[in-house]
């Protein structure tokens, strides 16, 4: 949630808890012995829409993180037997990384631009390293009526709060693609000023 890099190589030197799984795009909770607990989503890092089983959603947080978790079409529930739509997505999301570098090029290009303007605008965004860039706001109600307001707008950025944060963390969460035009990122730019400067988040 955070845009963060996990430094895996320090990480795996250490004796973590043994409910303790590491995904591509965050931690996940889990038993070791109940494997569709242990199922992660690729999302974040691959063409797959990812997800995970409707029933371990509503035990999480009683269903709060539902909205979050979900995804239509996610990995099968049987990890030895793969989706095998799921496993095109993932190499022709790899063949195209390798393939035509110049996308990821644009794609920081895209990211740092994007950054630097909430930046200059006043907004927090946290540590984020990565085109994920959370704008960090505190209070939970803010942080929905901020992304209620930017969709209005006509920008999408999906509101987060405890317990899927800590408490007084709330935000909302934005990534960048290498699809997005400068034109479509000074808009989105744009209305972050317009409604944070309404809200009172900026100045």
């Amino acid at each position: 949630m955070t845009g963060s890099a996990s430094p895996l190589a320090a990480i795996c030197g250490y004796r973590l808890p043994p409910k303790t799984g590491i995904s591509s795009t965050r931690l996940v909770f889990g038993s070791p012995k109940r494997d569709r607990d242990r199922l992660r989503s690729a999302a974040g890092r691959t063409g797959d829409p990812g997800g995970f089983p409707s029933d371990l959603i509503q035990r999480m947080a009683g269903g709060r993180l539902k909205r979050l978790l979900s995804a239509p079409g996610g990995p099968t529930h049987n990890r030895r037997n793969p989706r095998r739509s799921a496993a095109a997505a993932c190499i022709a999301a790899i063949d195209v990384l390798l393939e035509e570098p110049q996308i990821i090029d644009r794609l920081w290009d895209n990211t740092r631009f994007f950054k630097a303007g909430l930046t200059k605008l006043g907004f927090n965004t946290g540590v984020s390293e990565s085109p994920i860039t959370p704008v960090i706001v505190g209070d939970g109600a803010l942080a929905m009526k901020l992304s209620d307001r930017l969709f209005q707008a006509g920008v999408f950025a999906q509101g987060i709060a405890a317990p899927t944060v800590p408490a007084g963390k709330a935000r909302v969460r934005t990534i960048v693609t290498a699809t997005h035009t400068r034109d479509e990122l000074q808009f989105a730019l744009d209305a972050f000023a317009a409604v944070g400067r309404e809200l009172g988040i900026v100045p």
